[in-house]
């Protein structure tokens, strides 16, 4: 209810200028954090919007979506991210899909990916990516790797 109050004054959460886009035969990697604590003992991780809304924008224009993490396995996604007021439709969606919800909770190891099989590579935010993103060897490497096939690369 407060959010849809929110969207009466004019503080929306979704993107009400978005485009559609065919991107069929393309495919993206989406990359999330696996940090999950921060140093003062808050849990943390992704913010959910800065993984869902570009998962389903790809997907919805036919995108193959892959996401990763630099360890693979567990993506933690902040509690606070997913308070009813600051949820976007995108978020709604993630909580009932079944297939993002098991791809964040197995994510591929970002090491061990070809990185020529992407079109896109976007990182997602949160604070979780400030402890862990930039001390990953493999996920320097492969940004490089990707950069150099020619993948446009992309974050928040």
């Amino acid at each position: 209810m407060l959010r849809k109050g929110l969207q009466r004054l004019g503080i929306d959460l979704d993107d009400a200028l978005a485009r559609t886009f065919d991107l069929r035969g393309r495919s993206a990697l989406i990359v999330c954090t696996n940090h999950a604590v921060l140093d003062i003992g808050k849990p943390t991780g992704v913010f959910a919007s800065e993984m869902t809304a570009p998962y389903y924008a790809f997907l919805d224009a036919g995108m193959r979506v892959d996401v990763a993490s630099p360890n693979g396995g567990v993506i933690p996604v902040d509690p606070q991210s997913l308070r009813p007021v600051v949820r976007c439709d995108a978020d709604d969606r993630f909580l009932a899909d079944p297939v993002l919800k098991a791809s964040v909770s197995h994510s591929l190891a970002v090491g061990s990916l070809d990185m020529r099989t992407y079109d896109l590579v976007y990182l997602a935010g949160g604070w979780g990516a400030a402890f862990d993103f930039g001390f990953s060897e493999a996920l320097g490497r492969k940004v490089t790797e990707a950069n150099a096939a020619g993948a446009i690369l992309g974050g928040v």
